[in-house]
């Protein structure tokens, strides 16, 4: 047999041994990843985790970190569940849990009042993966964090609403009322500066909606809003800072999006920060 031959068959038989190799290893993966779902199914957590934990160091599979977040979440890790939930959306894998670990984080980050992830996770989920959803959620934790409980400052909020459209004046004192009556209760601050932003009196604007910024500085639409107002008076420092907290938190689409970077790169430039300018020019032409 020539050198040459041989030297041919023994570099077929190394490729079979490669392919054999990771045939076995594949096999290997995916009994790991089944058996962990069958312990799964059965609530046998430390099993199904063993499992799963092995298809990883072979596959680094995202359904199995989604598993792993899940039963760590099952045994109170919330922490722990996060980290693995985090990974698992890094990942390729299947699109229901994709959705089911995004939802996990959504919840996770809210229980532990990490406001700004659990506003930054849904803006994501909405727009890259088309969860409507996702965006109620986040309106709705808004809502929420400018709600109150107290009875009789709703009272008078709510009559202030019924008020708005005839007489505004009597609107502004009853949404005064429901502020002493609660001074954490920022609907009705809310409603008092868009009235003074309706007038053109942005100075008196601006002081109430920096009282709801200065407690929920992630409620991005507001952001956006500020950072008009701050841009038409010229004030770029604050505008920027604004429109950046905008583009983090609001969910806006591409049109809007391209506008706020615009207005957020031009900003920065007239306070001499031209590297962050660019940067955002960068961003919206992409």
């Amino acid at each position: 047999m020539s050198i040459m031959k041989q030297f041919l068959i023994n570099i077929l038989n190394a490729f079979l041994v490669i392919l054999i190799i990771q045939y076995a290893s594949s096999l290997y993966a995916d009994s790991y990843y089944e058996t962990g779902c069958r312990y799964y199914v059965h609530k046998n957590w430390q099993k199904a985790k063993e499992n799963f934990l092995k298809d990883i160091e072979l596959t680094d599979r995202g359904d199995s970190y989604y598993f792993v977040g899940e039963i760590e979440k099952n045994i109170g890790n919330l922490d722990t569940a996060a980290e693995y939930f985090e990974k698992a959306i890094e990942r390729k894998m299947n699109p229901k849990y994709r959705n089911l670990a995004y939802w996990n984080l959504i919840v996770i980050y809210e229980s532990k009042s990490d406001f700004p992830k659990t506003i930054k996770t849904c803006k994501y989920f909405y727009e890259v993966l088309g969860e409507t959803s996702a965006k109620t959620k986040a309106e709705n934790l808004i809502n929420k964090l400018m709600w109150t409980e107290n009875e009789d400052a709703r009272k008078e909020y709510e009559e202030g609403l019924n008020l708005k459209s005839k007489d505004y004046t009597a609107a502004l004192q009853h949404f005064r009322q429901a502020i002493v009556l609660d001074s954490s209760f920022l609907s009705p601050v809310f409603e008092i500066g868009m009235y003074y932003y309706t007038q053109n009196k942005y100075h008196d604007a601006l002081s109430y909606f920096n009282q709801i910024l200065y407690r929920i500085p992630f409620y991005g639409e507001l952001q956006m809003l500020v950072g008009d107002i701050y841009f038409q008076e010229k004030r770029f420092n604050e505008a920027a800072l604004a429109f950046e907290a905008a583009i983090e938190y609001a969910f806006i689409d591409r049109d809007i999006k391209y506008a706020v970077l615009l207005k957020a790169a031009t900003s920065y430039y007239n306070t001499n920060q031209y590297a962050k300018a660019e940067s955002l020019l960068e961003q919206a032409i992409r």
